[in-house]
């Protein structure tokens, strides 16, 4: 039996919430840029759409929303364009 320490578990919950990230990033791009999912859509419809669990989706898109790579608007995520 392992017993993992909180700072582990911690650990651990960050780096799937940086994959599902990239994840949900390809599939914005797979898709030409847009979505048609926001963090009010049906778990049936995420699950649909993504793959993912509405719980792991959210995750995924706040760190996205928080590091710039996306925004929402009129019930979509939108990737940002990079300049360059």
């Amino acid at each position: 039996l392992h017993v993992r320490s909180r700072r582990q578990r911690q650990m651990c919950i960050r780096d799937r919430v940086k994959d599902a990230a990239r994840r949900l990033a390809l599939l914005i791009d797979e898709a030409g840029g847009t979505l048609p999912l926001h963090d009010k859509s049906s778990p049936e419809e995420v699950a649909a759409v993504t793959g993912m669990s509405k719980k792991v989706f959210k995750r995924a898109l706040g760190h996205l929303l928080s590091h710039g790579a996306v925004y929402t608007e009129d019930g979509t995520i939108k990737a940002i364009k990079k300049k360059g």
